[in-house]
C-alpha cells in the first residue's frame, strides 16, 4: 500500500504530464489515466476523513496548489 506522501507524488506527477500532454492535444494512455483516477480516490478520501470535508473539495485543494506557472509545457 502506498503512503499519502507517495501519492501526492504520483498523482502531481500524472497531472504534471497530463497538462503537457493536452497542451499538445493529446491524452494520457489508459493506464496513467486509471492509476490518475485511483490515486485521486485514495487521496481524497484521506484527507476527507481528516479534515472533515468532502472529497470534491479535498481535489479542488490540490489541485489549486499545484503551481502551473512552474511547469514547462
Amino acid at each position: 500500500m502506498y503512503k499519502v506522501n507517495e501519492w501526492l507524488k504520483m498523482w502531481k506527477g500524472i497531472t504534471i504530464e497530463k497538462m503537457r500532454k493536452e497542451h499538445d492535444g493529446k491524452s494520457l494512455n489508459a493506464s496513467d489515466e486509471s492509476n490518475l483516477k485511483r490515486v485521486q480516490d485514495c487521496i481524497s478520501s484521506e484527507f476527507s476523513a481528516v479534515f472533515q470535508t468532502t472529497k470534491d473539495k479535498i481535489v479542488d485543494r490540490i489541485m489549486h496548489s499545484l503551481d502551473t506557472d512552474l511547469i514547462t509545457l
